[in-house]
């Protein structure tokens, strides 16, 4: 097995796992601070950055903090495993 294909069938389970259900709309969440489309920031924010694949965005209220403040975000939230 090829690395692109294992890195490909990895992509998909990872997609398949955030997104249950076939060919739906997948659900951006921000790294920040966990908003979607469906529950946006108090003050409406809108996507900066956003990777359909794995579900990962970074909102327009967030996209200001500064990079260690994201990054111990995504610690907290189990994202980015230490």
């Amino acid at each position: 097995m090829t690395r692109r294909r294992m890195v490909t069938e990895a992509a998909l389970v990872a997609r398949a796992t955030l997104n249950p259900v076939p060919d739906a709309e997948p659900i951006i969440t921000c790294i920040g601070c966990s908003c979607t489309d469906t529950a946006p920031c108090l003050n409406a924010c809108f996507w900066t950055w956003m990777n359909e694949l794995t579900g990962a965005g970074l909102c327009s209220q967030c996209a200001t903090l500064p990079l260690d403040v994201l990054i111990e975000r995504l610690r907290v939230s189990h994202l980015v495993l230490s």
